[in-house]
Parts: structure tokens; sequence; C-alpha cells
């Protein structure tokens, strides 16, 4: 916690420059184009080629002991995905990806604000454990994942209760049936009766010649061709299918304990990680 706090009092650009890997003019730049677009000043500065992004984290990571992890091959817990506003990930490059207990585990691409810290550590109920993840590596992340989610999140919110029920409604009405009307000279329409008054036939002699009529004449050829049809489809039913339609579909399960548990080693492993590069590089400075 001592470190978060003191990262926040630090200028990723004066870090920089202390370590050599940027100079005056370099620095002035980034500040400059900083004050136009407001985006951060290390990733305005691995755009503009003055260091690479491995510099930043490296630099992040050594100062503040933050180890660090790569993104882009860890699971993320759903919950994590819609928790902050996407803009704010977007422009402080940062990344919840999950949550151990009373602590939330974020990646970072830059040095964070005190009221940023703040903001995460209020809406997430927690202490957050920082980690240092590569600029490009944290922007795809929030693209691909954090983006998405925040667009599936916003289409059920605009259908509304009410639209909801409407749209059912729509489906499981009965339909509603109105008289059939045929096409008279012009624009005006008839209903059926008043066509057939006006063809000279009374309803009476209308209803005398369908009694006279034997449908089963008619209806007999139509069952004939329904039994025909209904044969071949029962012969279609039969035939056995193809060995490649009879693959199960391969599907993607996801045992969120498992993950938690894979994740847990994940950030175990970094931290170990990041304890033997300090030693080696204290050895180095040694020699």
């Amino acid at each position: 916690m001592a470190n978060i706090r003191r990262m926040t009092k630090k200028r990723l650009g004066e870090l920089l420059l202390q370590e050599g890997l940027i100079n005056k003019e370099h620095l002035q730049t980034g500040l400059e184009e900083q004050e136009q677009t407001g985006e951060l000043i290390g990733d305005i500065l691995v755009r503009k080629g003055f260091v690479t992004e491995s510099d930043v984290a490296r630099t992040i990571s050594t100062q503040f002991s933050f180890p660090y992890i790569s993104v882009l091959h860890y699971y993320i817990a759903p919950e994590m995905l819609t928790l902050f506003d996407l803009r704010a990930l977007e422009r402080n490059l940062f990344v919840p990806i999950d949550r151990f207990g009373d602590v939330l585990s974020v990646v970072i691409a830059g040095l964070l604000d005190q009221d940023v810290i703040d903001e995460i550590e209020r809406r997430s109920e927690c202490t957050a454990q920082v980690y240092v993840g590569m600029v490009s590596e944290v922007k795809q992340v929030i693209k691909e994942k954090f983006a998405r989610a925040h667009v599936g999140k916003h289409a059920e919110a605009e259908a509304t209760p009410d639209e909801t029920q409407e749209a059912m409604a729509d489906v499981t009405a009965p339909p509603q049936f109105s008289k059939k009307r045929v096409e008279k000279e012009g624009s005006e329409t008839l209903d059926l009766s008043e066509a057939i008054m006006a063809a000279g036939d009374s309803m009476e002699d209308i209803v005398a010649e369908m009694e006279n009529t034997d449908l089963s004449e008619n209806l007999a050829p139509q069952q004939g061709e329904q039994e025909d049809t209904e044969a071949a489809e029962d012969a279609e039913d039969t035939q056995p299918e193809p060995e490649d339609s009879q693959e199960p579909e391969a599907t993607e399960d996801v045992n969120p304990e498992h993950q938690k548990q894979e994740n847990a080693e994940v950030l175990k492993k970094a931290e170990q990680d990041f304890k033997q590069f300090r030693y080696f590089d204290n050895d180095d400075q040694k020699e």
C-alpha cells in the first residue's frame, strides 16, 4: 500500500528522465502534447518512439516494486469487465483482473493519480493490488474484452420492461381477422358479400350450389398427395445420417473456481519472478 501512495506522488516522465531513457527535449515534447490531448505521458512517449513499452513497464516495476504480468494471457473474471466506467479505463490505462477476498488485482500501464486509486478502492470496496503491464496489451484488452462487455450491458439496459412486454404481446397475441375485401373499379372496395350481389347471384343460390357440390372429390387428390409426402418424410427420417453430422460440437466450459486458482498461481509466480529479477539486479550492482 505504501508503494501505491508513493507512486501517486511521482511523475513517469521525470522517472524516465532520471533513468536516462529520455532527454529533456523528449519530455518537453511529451508534456506539450499531453496538455492538448490529455493522454498519459508514457503512452505519448511510446507512440513517438522516444521509449519502448518495456522501458516504461520496467521503470514503473523497479521504482515501486510492482510485479509484471502479461494481461493478454490472464483470465479476467466476467464481473471485472463492467466494474468501472470504460472511459476511465481508456483514459488511465488500467484494468481490474480479479478479486481475492477484499483485494482487487489491477494491471496498470502508467502511473495513477491518488484520486484514481481512491475511486478504484471505493467502487470495488477492496484494497488495490497493483501489477504492471505493457501499454499495447492493456489497450488491446480494454478494446477486445471490456469495451465489448460494456456494449452488451448497454444493449440490455436499453430494452426496458415495457418494451419487452410489448414485444412478447405482439408475438403471443392471436391474429386479428378482418372482412375479406375485393377490388372494385377505381380505388373503392366492397365487402365480399357486396361483390357477390353485384354479380347478380343471390346468397340463397350460392348456398344451394355449395350444398349440391361433392367436396370429397376435390379433397381426395389432396389427401393422396399428403399421404405421399408423409411417406417420403418417414423414409428420409429412417436413413442414417452421415458420420460428420453426428460429431458433437466442441464447447468451451469455463470453471470459475479452477480459473481463480490458476489466476492466483499466475500472480504468485509474477511476484516470485519480480523478486528474483530484483535480486539479480542487486547482484549486478554489487559486482
